[in-house]
């Protein structure tokens, strides 16, 4: 689906078209030349012109066209420029704004285990090239010699000299077993490194979460739910793996510190409860699953809570849906069904400090920003040319703006400017090429961040230049 599909494709589903008709609106619009500043002129008679006859259909686009606010070319469509002698030149600054603005420097910290400091700055010139190259070598060197890195996160709370962090390991072997672990580190402020505390290996593990500061929640491959307590500073115990389902766990969520949701590769979602050391199953429900003839169960891929609401969860699927749960009620149908994105929800991230907001990134490359007291529509969407595997918002600065690890597009920082747009501020594309799967805040304040790489089995420790 190319940039132009992808615009109407939206238009159309928010409008509450279903999707096989809205590939065809799709196609119509295409065909007839529309673009999004044709829509403050579009009327019944032209609809029907263009072969869109069903009534409630052209109410829902008519209704749509005036509510949505597409009349902006910028946000949605290349400004062309008409190729000749006389403007070449005004190309080419046009292109160099683009790239200046995206593509801002990015300055990368790393630490080896030697405790040798390395830093490089990495300037980019408008064609995004880079100028001064680097070694990409991990900071823990022997991190990734066995496993790949799906996630990396680190805990809630802040001591005065470290903050601990952990990293979720996943391998697929020639056998084809899911083989990985877990390895705890800490960053001490006063040294400025990254330090290896802990690890664990067993099955492969596709998520984690931290439970207050000395706990560690992780979903894995085998179906199981395992935790790891902190007993005394920089010594953990990890307990026994608790069946969950009979198949891979793919997310895992924290309701507060006895409770807990885990999500499958089947399509079912798992409310667990925690009393001391053990982990009980309590309800189980398929949230998600293919349509057609056979109905198929698909995979749940994300899964977040509702600020407002301790009983409200939200699920995203392979399927394209993001839906929400009232889990005080019989779980058979959702109690909303939002079909924005047209591939799997990978991520699904509310704000803590403005509980109202809510964002969503899929695999259709797309971040949205939601206001969850009317999801009916999203209040904007910006294309980022690949997945946005994690998103983190920032919670220390009031200005609104999340960190992306964007797959094969590297890291990327969003500002949300008056809870309405999403801007690009600043991307490095440089490990786009090893998949950057997972990110976090380190300081938020400072602009620094800790990121990982799946195909070269490394983290990173990063800052933005200012």
């Amino acid at each position: 689906m190319n940039r132009e599909e992808k615009i109407w494709m939206h238009f159309f589903v928010n409008a509450g078209i279903e999707h096989s008709v809205s590939r065809e609106y799709t196609r119509i619009f295409i065909e007839n030349r529309m673009k999004p500043t044709n829509l403050r002129d579009l009327t019944k008679d032209l609809l029907t012109d263009m072969g869109i006859h069903a009534v409630g259909d052209i109410l829902s686009i008519l209704n749509a066209a005036k509510k949505v606010s597409l009349v902006d070319d910028d946000k949605f469509t290349n400004k062309t420029i008409k190729l000749n002698s006389s403007n070449v030149e005004a190309m080419k600054i046009e292109r160099q704004k683009v790239a200046a603005n995206g593509q801002e420097a990015f300055l990368i910290k790393m630490v080896g285990e030697d405790g040798k400091r390395m830093s490089k700055a990495i300037h980019r010139t408008a064609k995004s090239k880079v100028v001064n190259t680097m070694k990409k070598s991990s900071i823990f060197d022997r991190l990734g010699d066995d496993f790949q890195i799906d996630c990396v996160e680190f805990s809630t709370s802040v001591h005065e000299r470290f903050r601990n962090f952990a990293c979720a390991l996943y391998e697929l072997n020639d056998l084809g077993d899911k083989n990985g672990g877990v390895v705890i580190g800490k960053y001490d402020y006063e040294e400025n490194q990254l330090v290896e505390i802990d690890r664990c290996t067993g099955p492969g593990v596709y998520q984690l979460i931290w439970v207050g500061d000395d706990r560690i929640l992780t979903a894995n491959s085998d179906g199981s739910l395992r935790l790891a307590a902190q007993t005394r500073t920089d010594v953990w115990n990890w307990f026994s793996s608790v069946p969950v389902s009979n198949c891979t766990i793919l997310s895992v969520l924290s309701r507060n510190e006895t409770n807990f949701v885990a999500s499958d590769a089947a399509g079912y979602v798992h409310i667990v409860s925690l009393d001391e050391a053990d982990l009980q199953l309590e309800k189980s429900w398929l949230a998600h699953k293919h349509s057609g003839y056979f109905k198929s169960a698909c995979e749940v891929w994300s899964l977040a809570n509702d600020p407002n609401s301790y009983h409200v969860l939200y699920t995203g699927g392979e399927d394209g849906l993001l839906k929400l749960w009232d889990c005080r009620i019989q779980l058979l149908e959702a109690e909303l069904v939002n079909s924005f994105h047209q591939a799997g929800v990978v991520c699904i991230r509310p704000n803590q400090q403005r509980s109202h907001i809510l964002a969503t990134s899929g695999y259709d490359d797309l971040l949205a920003l939601w206001d969850i007291r009317n999801m009916q529509q999203c209040i904007d969407f910006i294309d980022l040319n690949s997945a946005a595997w994690t998103i983190r918002w920032d919670n220390e600065n009031d200005q609104m703006r999340l960190l992306c690890a964007c797959l094969s597009e590297g890291i990327a920082e969003i500002d949300v400017e008056n809870e309405s747009t999403l801007k690009l501020t600043r991307k490095d594309q440089c490990f786009g090429a090893n998949l950057v799967y997972g990110c976090d805040w380190l300081c938020a304040k400072d602009n620094t961040i800790i990121f990982c790489t799946f195909k070269s089995k490394s983290i990173y420790l990063a800052k933005f230049k200012d």
